[in-house]
């Protein structure tokens, strides 16, 4: 891209950048759940100083959850301490909006004018998007699956080649790993905590949270009784426990629960922490409604929210410095380097993922 600021470089965005120089240029960004980013952004801020030399990326302390996020950032507006950068959740970017705290990229992207070759189509675009407004631009964006324990399965009598399709296939053959005994359970599905999961049935089942004027509350409505309804089931008959986020991540990654519902974005950690204790495989999230069903998206959108003259975007012809560059991301995945031979040289670093029925361990 000819014309963002350096900012949405240094940050590594899913989008090409090129960076003006600013002689000893400090950036400060902030980014929350390090334990899915750290190694994407220390890798980042490494690779764009390089490149840089007179740019310098500090990373404010990362926040432990997407709401702990929002939270720092609305304490430290019109503070000395606000970060020039930060990551925000796609559903909480309206908070950020309302206060008028992001800078407006709509007029950069509309300057680029090649979004959708960089991986940016109208549907990403509108991911961060307040009432047409581009408040940001994703950054790390994902879906629920199923993640599964192929030997589990295959002892209470599945088949692992052919994981469930349906809740009622999910629910019954959970009760039957949760019989196996030795302390197994059958399911951990995130019910708790935030709605994203709970999303994913209400969304699969044809509902919505909201009426599309947002006048009404509709997740009371049918589909959210229907979805409520699968919870009650797994509960009381699929072997779901009350697991907190990390207990049941951990129980699933030592063997001991046959399904576990999450992100995409916890592909990468899950492999790593299951190692080889087991066959680790992954399928798509059944819906209850598969004619009307969708299921959410979640993740993160870069924003800018310095307005410090020497740090935005300049008016003058792009610079020939190299520019970092994430064309699509979903987060999980290792980066993988590659140098374009467009001039001027650019490193991209193209982080991707996409489900699979068989997970390959980390080199």
């Amino acid at each position: 891209m000819k014309r963002i600021t350096q900012l949405l470089a240094a940050a590594a965005i899913s989008m090409a950048t090129t960076v003006p120089a600013f002689a000893e240029t400090t950036l400060t960004v902030h980014y929350p759940m390090p334990g899915f980013f750290k190694d994407v952004m220390d890798t980042i801020s490494k690779k764009f100083m390089e490149e840089n030399p007179d740019i310098k990326i500090q990373f404010a302390s990362p926040s432990a959850t997407y709401e702990e996020g929002i939270q720092t950032i609305l304490r430290q507006v019109g503070t000395s301490e606000m970060p020039d950068l930060t990551f925000i959740g796609l559903n909480r970017l309206r908070m950020i909006d309302e206060r008028d705290v992001a800078v407006d990229l709509g007029p950069l992207v509309k300057k680029d004018g090649n979004m959708a070759e960089q991986g940016f189509s109208d549907t990403i675009l509108k991911l961060a998007q307040v009432k047409g407004k581009q408040i940001g631009l994703a950054f790390a964006t994902s879906t629920p699956i199923m993640y599964y324990n192929a030997d589990l399965v295959k002892a209470a009598g599945g088949d692992p080649e052919n994981p469930p399709k349906t809740w009622d296939e999910v629910i019954a053959l959970g009760g039957k790993i949760k019989a196996l005994g030795n302390g197994v359970d059958g399911i951990d599905f995130r019910w708790q905590g935030d709605d994203w999961m709970f999303s994913a049935l209400l969304f699969g089942a044809g509902g919505s949270m909201l009426s599309e004027d947002e006048s009404k509350v509709t997740f009371n409505g049918p589909e959210g009784q229907k979805a409520g309804e699968v919870i009650e089931r797994m509960v009381k008959e699929g072997g779901l426990p009350v697991f907190t986020k990390s207990a049941g991540e951990q129980a699933f990654a030592a063997g001991k629960v046959g399904f576990e519902f999450q992100t995409t974005g916890a592909l990468r950690n899950t492999i790593k922490n299951v190692g080889d204790k087991f066959d680790l495989r992954t399928a798509p999230l059944p819906l209850l409604d598969p004619a009307k069903g969708h299921l959410p998206t979640g993740g993160n959108a870069v924003v800018i929210l310095t307005k410090d003259a020497a740090k935005q975007p300049p008016g003058s012809s792009p610079s020939s410095r190299p520019a970092l560059m994430v064309p699509r991301s979903s987060y999980p995945a290792p980066a993988t380097f590659r140098t374009t031979s467009w001039p001027p040289s650019r490193l991209i670093i193209s982080v991707t993922s996409t489900p699979r029925t068989r997970c390959s361990r980390p080199a």
